[in-house]
């Protein structure tokens, strides 16, 4: 039996759940990055690398489910999985 494929709302909303992942993991990361010492091995320095990975893990996830969304969408725009945010 073949596994249902996802449809282009819910790659669209799996995208912008990804982004904001990636969001919140970015801006606490700073957090703590401008908050403690990174050039002394710590807690902190050990906490911000975790973050790194995180970001690192989401990233992946998203470029992959990016791929299947082109594989099943050709003419879908790339901004699914990575959409511009205001500034």
């Amino acid at each position: 039996m073949t596994k249902p494929r996802f449809t282009a709302a819910e790659h669209a909303a799996l995208g912008e759940s990804l982004a904001r992942v990636h969001d919140v993991i970015l801006t606490e990361k700073v957090k703590i990055e401008q908050s403690f010492p990174t050039t002394r091995p710590g807690h902190s320095q050990k906490a911000s690398q975790a973050l790194k990975k995180a970001l690192a893990a989401v990233d992946e996830a998203r470029y992959a489910m990016e791929n299947e969304l082109i594989v099943d969408y050709p003419s879908a725009s790339t901004w699914v999985y990575f959409p511009q945010r205001g500034n």
